[in-house]
């Protein structure tokens, strides 16, 4: 069974580059455009507690490296958008037709 174990920094930071250069290395591309490397040294940056998050899933119950089998990364995102209220078209507006009774969309 999995379990998702919170990173422990600094004492398991080498398992979290570890797991993390894995399948970046299997790419066959240098990921130096991204500055992979700066920011597994600064691991865990941006992903620290309390507004960040390294999750471990690990084999068995407790967090040994040797049962490491992924890794999961969560930051903050920047809130790039607003809410707005839906603006009413005047073809949207009801209006009442001579009827009472009677209602249209114009």
């Amino acid at each position: 069974m999995i379990h998702l174990h919170t990173a422990r920094f600094p004492e398991q930071i080498e398992a979290v580059r570890t797991i993390f250069r894995e399948p970046a290395e299997s790419f066959g591309v240098d990921l130096g455009f991204q500055q992979f490397d700066a920011e597994l040294a600064g691991r865990p940056g941006k992903f620290a507690a309390p507004r960040g998050r390294v999750l471990l899933a690990s084999n068995g119950a407790s967090a040994d490296p040797g049962g490491i089998v992924g890794c999961v990364a969560m930051r903050p995102i920047m809130r790039t958008m607003s809410f707005q209220r839906p603006l009413r078209t005047k073809t949207r507006r009801m209006s009442r037709s001579r009827d009472s009774r009677n209602r249209s969309c114009r």
